[in-house]
C-alpha cells in the first residue's frame, strides 16, 4: 500500500482520526501493513501525530473528537460540556476531558487539554454527539451541574453555572442516581440549596433526598470562597455567597 492508497482508505471510511486499533476495526488492516508510510504523511503534512500511535489528518480539528480519542472512554466534561450543552456563552480556552484512565493534562496541537480522573463507577450520565467515526461522548445536563460542583476549578465561573442550574430541565432520579454514584454529600447540599432558589417543583424529590443524605457537619456554599457568611441548617451550609448574590446572578 502507498500513500495515496491509505489516504482513500481514510477517505472511504470517514476517518479522521486513527490508530492501529481504527484501522484494523474498520479494514482488517495490521499495522505492520502500513507503519511504514506513516512517516511519508507526515512529511507531506497529510496527518499529524497527536501523541505516539495515534493520528488525525491534516484538515481535521474537532477538539471534542480529539479529546475523547486521545484517552480511554474519554469525556467531555465540566465547562466544555456546560459550553456544549449551550448554557454558557464564554469559550472554554481548555478542553475538559473526564476519564476513569488516567493521563497527564497535554496541549494537543495548540490546544489546552485537562485530563480528570474520575472513578470508575462515577463514569456514568454520558450522551453521543458527533456522528460516524468523529463520535465523541459528553456528559448530559444533570452530569454535568454535578460535575461543576464537585469540581469548580473545571467548572467556569459560578454564575455561569447557577444560570445554566436555573435554565435546565433536569431529571430528579438521574441527579439522585449520580449524586450516590460520586458519594458527595457536599454537592447535594449546595445543589438542594440552589433549585430552592430556583424554585423547581420538579425537584421535589431530589430535595428529599437531600434532606436525608446532607452531612452532619457545615460545608462552604462555594468551595474556593472564603469561610464567611450566615449559616443555613435546612441544608447544613455556610452561605459565603448570600441569597441575594444568587438571585443577582439568575437575573443577569
Amino acid at each position: 500500500m502507498n500513500s495515496r492508497e491509505f489516504i482513500k482508505l481514510l477517505d472511504d471510511y470517514e476517518i479522521n482520526v486513527f490508530d492501529a486499533q481504527t484501522i484494523e476495526r474498520h479494514t482488517g488492516m495490521q499495522y505492520g501493513e502500513w507503519k511504514h508510510i506513516t512517516r511519508s504523511l507526515l512529511h507531506n503534512g497529510f496527518i499529524h501525530i497527536l501523541e505516539k500511535g495515534k493520528y488525525v489528518r491534516h484538515n481535521f480539528s474537532d477538539e471534542k473528537v480529539i479529546g475523547s480519542f486521545v484517552v480511554e472512554k474519554g469525556t467531555l466534561a465540566y465547562w466544555s460540556a456546560l459550553h456544549f450543552h449551550g448554557f454558557t456563552t464564554q469559550i472554554p480556552n481548555t478542553i475538559f476531558i473526564q476519564s476513569p484512565q488516567r493521563k497527564i493534562s497535554k496541549t494537543i496541537l495548540g490546544v489546552q487539554y485537562q485530563f480528570v480522573h474520575i472513578l470508575a463507577n462515577q463514569h456514568l450520565g454520558l450522551d453521543t454527539g458527533g456522528f460516524g467515526n468523529n463520535q465523541f461522548y459528553y456528559t448530559n445536563i444533570e452530569k454535568t451541574i454535578l460535575d461543576c460542583l464537585h469540581k469548580p476549578t473545571y467548572g467556569g465561573e459560578l454564575p455561569e453555572l447557577i444560570k445554566a442550574i436555573n435554565a435546565s430541565t433536569l431529571d430528579a432520579q438521574k441527579l439522585i442516581k449520580y449524586a450516590l454514584a460520586m458519594d458527595n454529600r457536599a454537592i447535594v447540599q449546595r445543589l438542594a440549596f440552589y433549585l430552592g432558589i430556583c424554585e423547581k417543583p420538579q425537584m421535589n424529590d431530589f430535595l428529599d433526598f437531600a434532606r436525608d443524605f446532607r452531612s452532619k457537619g457545615y460545608t462552604l456554599l462555594d468551595p474556593d470562597g472564603l469561610d464567611t457568611g450566615k449559616y443555613t441548617t435546612k441544608w447544613n451550609l455556610r452561605l459565603n455567597v448570600s441569597e441575594n448574590d444568587v438571585y443577582e446572578m439568575i437575573k443577569d
